[in-house]
């Protein structure tokens, strides 16, 4: 409570009729010197008095009245001006200050209003109220400070983090595609020294031979005029006999010197000629072309999915991994068994319940495992650019992807090898198909506008109607290809919500499964019609590393980074 400024009798005198106001409370024409500024009230000396003790307003700030504005106040008073004081009149009982407030109708009432209208309703003292209503807004000043504009930050520093990220790899593309002009420019400059100088090579040698039957040619023309000329000059004036002897000699001089006919005659050389080569590819084939992700469609409206199946995933067991051996791969054998490699670089055969039954130990970490019908045949990639395949015991080097990275691997139906491969260096990779062998049997980059298809293929499953499904980590979305290897669709998600896939695989169905970074195993038919989530964080699902199909029990095998979940869709 502000404390009243002291009165003396001077004081007194000087201001003995401060107001005629009539006091607020006891409503006489007693002199009123004192406001109350908390409820806006005029006070006499004895309500003031009995103001200031009462527990409901003995903390307001009680104020001495002056009737002369220009008077100064007294060093140390709390005197004011009365008509500084904001007093609110009831709107119903104009004759009644509102020294009360109603929480519930958000209004200042006075003591006749409580007794009637908001009888029942929250009243509290003004004071209170607007300490209630500051102390809200501080909270939510709080919120807004502590959640909101936090929120606002991180989505700030976010962006301008896409924009540094955006523009850094902008300029290491535009530093690419210079080197790439500059090495097709060398490359350019060599292959044409190389054919200008086979061309002047070419040239000399068929001039030459030219040459040679021209004056071959020009030689034996001359023979041949010579003869006749002579043949002439000899058969001429002679008769009989002699005559007969110089025309057996000039027959057997034409005969020696006979001149080749036109059928005959010596053979054309034509100049060179341009053909294509062993690569007749565009140049965007050879140098590559820039390719943008689709600017997703925003809209305000919830679109809901339908479920046209009725298909639930029951979790019937689970294993977990000890301490510091995470699982990095799995892959059913087809036997009820499967096999995973773990972070301790083993691959190991375990059963439904855990049971470990072989264990291999490697020399590399198997981030990719893939295994034939019954597991007859084990396939590993590595990073050091190869596959490796195991026999007697232990995993040999089978096949050599440099200069590409070798990353998700699986086995078709027909036995054949799916790997995945990635270019360092130029960022982009491609698909190849290998016989049981090891041989190349077709590659899979571009689609038929000749545009690469995969930036960063890290895994890969094919489907029973031959189809190759391909999880794509730098455009974060499922791309399926033909046999013939054209491009058949793009996944990328429920309704344009961020995705992320780890992990896909196909069953007998003919249905995907895709595992995405939020735990979830997404469900789509043979075309990329997302169908429904079977399985998600609720059955146990945390940080999802790789799933299988078990093609015979009808059963699907998820490895996260800790444990497995077997579980069977019914």
């Amino acid at each position: 409570m502000a404390e009243a400024a002291p009165v003396n009798s001077d004081d007194t005198a000087s201001t003995s009729t401060v107001t005629n106001a009539q006091c607020d409370l006891c409503f006489s024409e007693f002199l009123v010197n004192w406001a109350c500024h908390d409820c806006a009230q005029k006070l006499c000396d004895s309500c003031q008095t009995l103001h200031s003790r009462s527990n409901a307003s003995k903390q307001h700030g009680i104020w001495l009245l002056r009737e002369d504005k220009d008077d100064e106040m007294e060093s140390g008073s709390d005197a004011i001006d009365i008509d500084d004081i904001e007093l609110h009149i009831c709107r119903i009982h104009e004759e009644q200050v509102c020294e009360l407030y109603c929480n519930l109708c958000d209004m200042f009432v006075c003591h006749i209003c409580v007794r009637s209208i908001h009888k029942t309703h929250n009243i509290t003292d003004i004071g209170e109220s607007a300490e209630q209503k500051f102390n809200r807004l501080s909270k939510r000043f709080e919120h807004l400070e502590r959640y909101e504009l936090e929120k606002a930050r991180k989505m700030i520093e976010n962006l301008e983090q896409n924009k540094v990220e955006y523009v850094s790899s902008v300029a290491l593309k535009k530093e690419l595609i210079k080197e790439r002009n500059e090495k097709m420019k060398f490359e350019l400059d060599n292959l044409t020294d190389k054919m200008l100088k086979e061309l002047e090579t070419k040239e000399d040698v068929d001039l030459q031979f030219i040459n040679r039957k021209q004056f071959k040619l020009q030689n034996l023309s001359t023979k041949v005029s010579e003869a006749i000329h002579f043949c002439r000059n000899n058969l001429s004036n002679k008769g009989g006999i002699s005559l007969l002897d110089a025309c057996a000699e000039a027959e057997r001089k034409i005969e020696k010197l006979r001149l080749p006919s036109a059928e005959n005659g010596p053979e054309r050389i034509n100049p060179p000629e341009f053909v294509p080569g062993k690569q007749d590819e565009e140049i965007e084939s050879v140098f590559g072309i820039l390719e943008y992700e689709p600017t997703p469609v925003l809209t305000r409206r919830r679109t809901t999915v339908a479920f046209p199946l009725n298909i639930k995933a029951q979790v019937i067991a689970s294993f977990a991994q000890k301490a510091r051996n995470g699982i990095y791969s799995i892959c059913t054998t087809g036997n009820g068994n499967a096999m995973i490699g773990t972070e301790e670089r083993i691959v190991q055969v375990v059963t439904i319940t855990g049971k470990v039954l072989a264990s291999i130990k490697v020399d590399i970490t198997p981030y990719n495992i893939a295994c034939s019908k019954l597991g007859k045949d084990l396939y590993m990639s590595t990073w050091n650019m190869e596959i490796k395949k195991l026999k007697n015991g232990s995993f040999t080097r089978f096949i050599d992807t440099s200069p590409f990275h070798a990353q998700g691997l699986c086995v078709n139906e027909d036995g054949e090898i799916l790997a995945c491969l990635y270019h360092k260096e130029d960022q982009f990779g491609k698909i190849v198909r290998y016989d049981s062998a090891g041989k190349s049997l077709q590659q899979i980059c571009s689609d038929e506008r000749r545009r690469l298809m995969f930036q960063n293929p890290v895994k890969v499953a094919a489907s029973v109607t031959r189809d190759i499904v391909v999880v794509d980590m730098a455009k974060k979305c499922v791309i399926a290809v033909g046999a013939d290897g054209q491009r058949k669709f793009t996944y990328k998600g429920v309704n344009a919500v961020k995705f992320e896939p780890k992990c896909i695989d196909c069953n007998t169905l003919g249905s995907i499964l895709v595992g995405d970074h939020e735990d979830r195993i997404h469900m789509l038919d043979k075309n990329g019609k997302f169908l429904q989530y079977i399985m998600t964080p609720e059955h146990g699902l945390n940080d999802i590393i790789g799933l299988s199909s078990d093609q015979e029990e009808k059963r699907i095998w998820v490895s996260c980074f800790d444990k497995v979940i077997i579980a069977t869709l019914v």
